[in-house]
Order: structure tokens, then C-alpha cells, then sequence
């Protein structure tokens, strides 16, 4: 089967009347659509239990810990995405597994380095801002996606987001801490400022 081929299936569309030409796009890999379903449901299985483990592990570790480790070994795992989907469909399932496992400490990470930084009346602001990037990411990289694999192909895309995701984890190691007073960068004033804030909302 070659890359990118199209067959022409026409179709009777009663609904709407006349016979409708549809094209479908077949790509690498021949799966149908149950196999597509389970690859794509696959990340949530276990997703929404490391959920519930990573809010426990940041509160025992740290937030910059749980959260960095998350995001380093899932942009590997990314990476390494097209050498695993070619090497199998249950690889490429189990793999799909793993990711939503890596990934789901981060939310809850993320939530808890909002209570440990964020003064009470300003968490409402942190917590849209936070999550409105859950809806900007995928609207900035679908479309890059999408160029990405036209021009070099679906591989890239693995190598392009899950390098990015690399940076921005190392990133993370260099310039996040845990809690203000372990930060070395912010001014006594910013400083004082939240460690007051919070003694005021646990005496409330």
C-alpha cells in the first residue's frame, strides 16, 4: 500500500439525495476503525488514576520533581513514537497507555504549585490562565501539525513535538522550585508578599 493513497468509494446518500463521491485516504498503517478507536481512546485508561496518584506524589515530592519527570519521560516516549507504531499495533497501544500514565500527574501538579504560590485572591485569575492553555495548545499545534506531515511527513511531527517537550522539561529542572522561599530569582518584596498572603488565608 502507498503512502497517502486514495480510493474512490461512491456512496447513496438517502438523506440528502443523489449519489455523493467520497474519497478515503488511506495512510501507513492498514488498521480499521475499531483499531484506529482503541489507539485513540487508549491514552485515557489509565489517565485518569495517575490523576489521582499525582496529586499524592507532588505533595510527597514536589511539584517541580513530579511534573519535571512527567514531561521528560513523555516527550521521550514521543519521540520514540514512530519506531514503536512501526513495530507493531499492541506496541503502539501500550505505548499510548503509557503516555496518559506519564502525563496525568501533571494537572494535579500543576494545581498544587497554584496553592503553594498563588495568593487566594489571585487563584481564580492562575487557575483560567492555566487552564485556558489546555485549549490554546492544541489550537496552535494541530495546524503546525498538520504542515509538519505534509511537507516531511507524520515521523516529524513525533520528533518536532516531542523535542520541544524536551526543552521545556529541562527548562523546567533550571527554573522552577517548589515552593517561594527555595526560589533564588524573586525579590524579598514578591516574596514576602505571598509568604503573608497565605499565613493571612490559613488564619481565616
Amino acid at each position: 500500500m502507498s503512502e497517502n493513497s486514495k480510493t474512490l468509494d461512491h456512496t447513496n446518500e438517502g438523506d440528502y439525495g443523489g449519489n455523493i463521491s467520497l474519497y478515503k485516504e488511506n495512510g501507513v498503517f492498514d488498521w480499521d476503525i475499531w483499531q484506529e478507536t482503541l489507539l485513540l481512546g487508549s491514552y485515557y485508561y489509565v489517565y485518569p488514576f495517575s490523576n489521582i496518584v499525582g496529586g499524592y506524589l507532588a505533595k510527597r515530592f514536589g511539584v517541580k520533581l513530579v511534573s519535571g519527570m512527567s514531561m521528560l519521560f513523555s516527550s521521550i516516549l514521543t519521540i520514540l513514537i514512530p519506531l514503536i507504531a512501526n513495530s507493531g499495533f499492541g506496541m503502539f497501544v501500550a505505548a499510548r497507555i503509557l503516555l496518559g500514565t506519564l502525563q496525568g500527574p501533571i494537572a494535579p501538579s500543576v494545581h498544587s504549585a497554584i496553592g503553594q504560590w498563588i495568593p487566594p485572591l489571585e487563584r481564580s485569575a492562575a487557575v483560567a490562565i492555566v487552564s485556558s492553555g489546555n485549549s490554546m495548545g492544541p489550537l496552535l499545534t494541530f495546524p503546525v501539525a498538520g504542515i509538519i506531515a505534509d511537507q516531511l511527513g507524520w515521523e516529524a511531527v513525533f520528533y518536532t513535538t516531542g523535542g520541544v517537550a524536551l526543552l521545556c522539561s529541562l527548562l523546567w529542572f533550571a527554573i522552577i522550585h517548589d515552593l517561594p522561599c527555595d526560589h533564588p530569582r524573586i525579590s524579598e518584596e514578591e516574596k514576602s508578599y505571598i509568604e503573608k498572603a497565605m499565613e493571612s488565608s490559613q488564619e481565616a
